[in-house]
């Protein structure tokens, strides 16, 4: 069956409607709120691209952005290629129009970069420098680049990647020629063109401790103990759905904090080989896991996406982002929502009757997944699309065997056999008359717990345990998340 546009924005609007708001029925409040209601003070951003204005899909694209971020950095525009391409001569239109559109609708700047090896127009990378002509070079697009966006940057990456991973000095141009003192003359210059902005070193692969994120940590002490100007770290987090580790991403930000420097995650986003389940659900837990750490301490300040949809991203191939090539919000996006506290255990809504049909054939089709429905195979349940006998994804929805408000669910492939739960598991099973049986295959059917307007179903036997799929098959489990919620959730057919 072709899913409904409608049903899928009702799907996507819906899930951030009970998430901002504590409830789990309606959305019609939905269309302007997002993740930077919930976060508060924190700053949740995105990396915009340079021509976001041009793209066909303009509008989608500033809708999601200004609905869902407080804070946005430049992917490309503030690049030293693109705001000085030739010699002290300066192009800022396109960094302009992304301050405009921050500014418009409340958005916090993050400036990137000033001082990098990389994306360098031909004049600087090729040309012959001394000493002094170099630094005078530097200094002169310090001044020009910050000055001109002077009280409305809250935060500039001066200086990005300049470490190895054995924790030296990499010997790029600038190093090379000017030495190793380019970095603290750059914080210097930076503080001097726009004292109220904060200054960050950023960097990958410093997330963790380890022999870079060391020698980094090591130069940030040394500034701190000289009074060179320094506000915070940037820590990119481009990472693959396998994570890192996070006791040690905690222990890392734990002792920049101790610096008394602020800590960011700066360019996040995790690479999935695949859109299947158990690959989204490892990216969102990923996306989860480092919000965590990054909330849990005080000096960590935000998190930024590098991009707003897999559609626009520089990782290609791999659907790094919350959002689909459609602008669909996949499970990192509500991981990241439950992260900002909209969706513990504790603030769980009561789970509402559903009126109860009878004698009605349905399908179920999962709320998460669009397009799979649940059905038997080899008798145990799971989701799956596609099926070549339908019959085996139709049930009949019928009173319940072991009390009254209840359904039971027979297989019209099957006759006489019903889903039930057994040993945390669902599986289709022949009525043999016992208490025990009747019991495990009667359920209650609840409003849905990530849509109203669809279903969830609550074991008779043990009430609180909701049927759920996970990495497609049908288990029966408590409802603490955003994602368990929306796996718990059917649509009848």
């Amino acid at each position: 069956m072709q899913i409904r546009k409608s049903i899928r924005k009702g799907r996507i609007l819906a899930m951030a409607a009970a998430l901002a708001f504590g409830s789990f029925h309606g959305f019609a409040q939905v269309a302007t709120q997002g993740l930077r209601d919930q976060a508060g003070s924190f700053l949740i951003g995105y990396a915009s691209m340079s021509n976001f204005l041009n793209v066909p899909d303009t509008s989608q694209y500033q809708q999601v952005a200004s609905r869902e971020f407080n804070f946005v950095t430049p992917e490309n525009a503030m690049k030293w290629d693109a705001t000085e391409p030739s010699q002290n001569s300066f192009s800022f239109g396109e960094a302009d129009k992304l301050v405009s559109f921050a500014h418009a609708n409340g958005m916090k700047i993050h400036g990137h970069t000033l001082v990098w090896h990389a994306q360098l127009p031909g004049w600087v990378a090729n040309g012959r420098w001394d000493r002094t002509s170099l630094t005078n070079v530097m200094y002169n697009h310090i001044d020009k680049v910050v000055g001109h966006w002077s009280g409305q940057i809250h935060a500039w990456d001066v200086v990005n990647e300049a470490f190895n991973e054995d924790g030296t000095l990499r010997p790029s141009l600038f190093q090379t020629v000017i030495g190793n003192s380019f970095i603290e003359q750059s914080f210097q210059r930076a503080r001097a063109a726009d004292p109220n902005a904060r200054l960050i070193y950023n960097d990958y692969n410093i997330e963790t401790v380890n022999s870079k994120s060391t020698g980094v940590y090591n130069m940030i002490a040394d500034f701190k103990r000289r009074g060179v100007p320094i506000d915070g770290v940037g820590l990119q987090m481009h990472l693959s759905g396998g994570g890192i580790d996070y006791n040690s991403l905690a222990q890392n930000m734990q002792r920049f904090a101790a610096l008394g420097v602020e800590v960011y995650i700066t360019e996040m986003d995790v690479g999935i080989p695949s859109t299947s389940q158990a690959d989204l659900q490892a990216q969102a837990n990923v996306y989860s896991n480092v919000l965590a750490r990054c909330k849990a301490q005080p000096a960590c300040k935000g998190l930024q996406v590098w991009g707003v949809t897999d559609k626009y991203t520089w990782r290609a191939g791999q659907n790094p982002l919350p959002f689909d090539a459609n602008y669909n919000a996949k499970p990192a996006y509500y991981a990241l929502q439950a992260g900002f506290g909209s969706s513990s255990p504790s603030s769980m809504p009561s789970p509402t009757p559903a009126p109860v049909t009878v004698s009605a054939i349905h399908r179920m089709q999962s709320y998460n997944f669009p397009g799979m429905y649940l059905r038997h195979q080899n008798f145990r349940a799971r989701i799956d699309a596609n099926v070549s006998l339908v019959e085996d994804m139709q049930f009949r929805v019928a009173a319940g065997l072991a009390g009254s408000d209840t359904i039971s669910f027979e297989s019209v492939n099957f006759p006489g056999w019903y889903l039930r739960q057994r040993n945390g598991e669902v599986w289709l099973d022949p009525k043999d008359g016992s208490a025990s049986f009747n019991a495990d295959a009667t359920w209650y059917r609840r409003a849905g717990l990530a849509n109203g307007g669809w279903s969830s179903y609550e074991s008779y036997n043990d009430p609180g345990q909701f049927m759920r799929h996970y990495n497609f098959q049908m288990i029966v489990g408590p409802v603490s998340n955003a994602l368990q919620q929306a796996d718990a959730t059917f649509q009848e057919e």
